[in-house]
Formats: structure tokens, C-alpha cells, sequence
């Protein structure tokens, strides 16, 4: 796939290596190769600070030289949302995904369409990121609402560059995840409807019962009917401790076990071998699965504006 980079007309340029990187099983690809200007302004020298910053690894530093460029370019009736975008990369490196989030959608404003794409792009690669890590919180529902917004990110930059085939993969990843996390959310409501029911069904077993006195004649019908009820008991137990012959024979035989003419064979048992090939087949099966939530995957790039 070929490096992606705003072209100027300051002959010096500098294309970054792709970096590969992931998110949980996602991978995504972020545009943008800075080129450097030789423009002399201070709203250029912030700019130009924050690049070196940004290059150094200086994430939180280049973030306000950005931030710095892209007020000072305001001032200057100057578009800032080169350094707006540069900006969201920075915040992006620094895990503030949030952050990142208005300042892409600051960037957005420009007029520049080339610009807006990729705006667009790396926003949804952020929400991407910011979704990950609200998984990770168990805050499911926020997750889902994170990737349903990388989505309509992901669809905008499609419409604004239809031949970059980049969207449209991190899309369709995007869709899987939706799927996953709706299926997650429904499990755990019903185990959370489960539980509580089963503290309800506890709340009413450990409740005591209301009991009300009997009068005189209720409680005297009482006991008459339990010398009853004990008297048949005695005779019945009586019975049953004098058992025939027959019976006694016919409670010996069902008490022993039936069995069959032939010895039952005890089940075959799985030989290493076996157990190694169906973990191999496992191991395949998993792979091919992850293999679903691929995609390709840079680092979010700068991009220094001739202003």
C-alpha cells in the first residue's frame, strides 16, 4: 500500500517508515507523512517545534506546540487545522483519546477536502482506540457507542475518498465489533435480570411467615385429627416392618443392579496423538477467526502546513 502524504511545494520531504501496532485484535492504518516548510513565522516555528517534539517521542510536548501553531495561525487569519490535526495525533500517542477527539473534530472545520479525509480517517481510528479501552473497563455500552461513532467516521472518509481502500476494511472490522459487543451487552443483562431474580426468590425464603392464633375449638380439632393421623401412621409402620416372603424377595431384587448378558466395554480413551491433533485443529480454528479482525496498521504521522 503506498505512504499517503500532503504534498507541498518545498522540495525537502520526509516519508516515515510504516510501523505496525494493535489494538486488541484490531489493526488500523493511519495516512498522513509529514513534510517540512521552510516558512519563517511563528506560527510556522510552533509547528515546527511540535514535529520535532513529535519525532523525538515528546508526545505531550508536541501536542502544545500544535496547539500553540494552530491559536497563533488563528490570530493570523490562517487555516489551523493542520496543526488542530497534528495535534489529535499527539493526544492520540498520549492515550487521551477524548483529547483527541476535539481536536480532530476542530481540524474538521478546514475547507481543505484532502485534509477532512484524513481527519475523518484517524478520528475513527481514535474512537477505535478510545472504545478498546472502555472495554477493557467492562463499559460496554460506552465501547458500542465509541464504534458506532468510528463508523460514521469511517463512512465519511469513504465518501470523500472512495479509492482508499483503508476505510472500507476498518469499517467492516468496525461492524464485527458492533456485532460482539451487542451480543456481550445482551448476556449481561440477562445474568444481571437472573441475579436478580435469584435475590428476590432469597428475599422471600428468609421473610417469616404471618401466623395467626387458633381459638379454643380450632386448636381442640387440631390435635384430635393428629392422635388420628399418628394412630393410622403406627399400624402403617407396622405393616411395613412384617413384610412377606414375597415381598421381601421382590425388594431384594429391585435393590440389586440389572445386568446385562454382555460385559459393557469401558469407553475408548483419546491417545496423545489424537489429543495433540485436536488441539492443532483448535489452535487453526482460533487463528482463522483473528485472522477475521485484521487489518493493516501505521502510526497517526504529523503534517507540517505552508502557511
Amino acid at each position: 500500500m503506498k505512504e499517503k502524504f500532503i504534498k507541498t511545494r518545498i522540495p525537502h520531504s520526509f516519508i516515515p517508515r510504516r510501523v505496525h501496532q494493535a489494538f486488541f485484535t484490531l489493526h488500523i492504518l493511519f495516512l498522513v507523512g509529514p513534510v517540512v516548510s521552510g516558512l519563517a513565522n511563528p506560527a510556522q516555528s510552533a509547528m515546527k517545534q511540535g514535529l520535532e517534539y513529535y519525532a523525538s517521542g515528546q508526545y505531550s510536548e508536541a501536542a502544545e506546540s500544535f496547539s500553540e501553531a494552530g491559536t497563533l495561525a488563528k490570530e493570523s487569519t490562517l487555516d489551523p487545522a493542520t496543526a488542530l490535526f497534528n495535534k489529535g495525533n499527539a493526544l492520540y500517542k498520549t492515550k487521551q483519546h477524548e483529547e483527541a477527539s476535539e481536536a480532530y473534530r476542530e481540524a474538521l472545520k478546514t475547507s481543505d477536502l484532502t485534509l477532512q479525509s484524513k481527519t475523518y480517517f484517524n478520528e475513527g481510528n481514535n474512537l477505535f482506540a478510545l472504545a478498546d479501552s472502555q472495554e477493557k473497563e467492562n463499559r460496554l455500552q460506552a465501547a458500542l457507542e465509541a464504534i458506532k461513532e468510528a463508523v460514521a467516521m469511517y463512512e465519511n472518509a469513504m465518501q470523500l475518498d472512495p479509492k482508499d481502500e483503508d476505510p472500507k476494511i476498518n469499517y467492516e472490522v468496525a461492524q464485527i465489533k458492533i456485532a460482539d459487543l451487542k451480543e456481550r451487552i445482551e448476556q449481561q443483562q440477562q445474568n444481571q435480570e437472573s441475579s436478580d431474580d435469584q435475590e428476590e426468590q432469597d428475599q422471600q425464603q428468609d421473610s417469616p411467615e404471618d401466623h395467626h392464633p387458633q381459638d379454643g375449638q380450632d386448636q381442640q380439632q387440631q390435635d384430635e385429627d393428629d392422635e388420628g393421623q399418628n394412630s393410622s401412621e403406627e399400624d402403617q409402620n407396622q405393616e411395613n416392618q412384617d413384610p412377606s416372603p414375597a415381598q421381601g424377595k421382590e425388594q431384594d431384587q429391585e435393590s440389586e443392579p440389572q445386568q446385562s448378558g454382555e460385559p459393557q466395554a469401558a469407553p475408548e480413551e483419546m491417545t496423545p496423538e489424537e489429543a495433540i491433533m485436536m488441539l492443532e485443529a483448535m489452535r487453526e480454528e482460533e487463528e482463522a477467526e483473528r485472522e477475521k479482525m485484521r487489518v493493516k496498521l501505521g502510526k497517526p504521522i504529523p503534517v507540517d502546513q505552508d502557511w
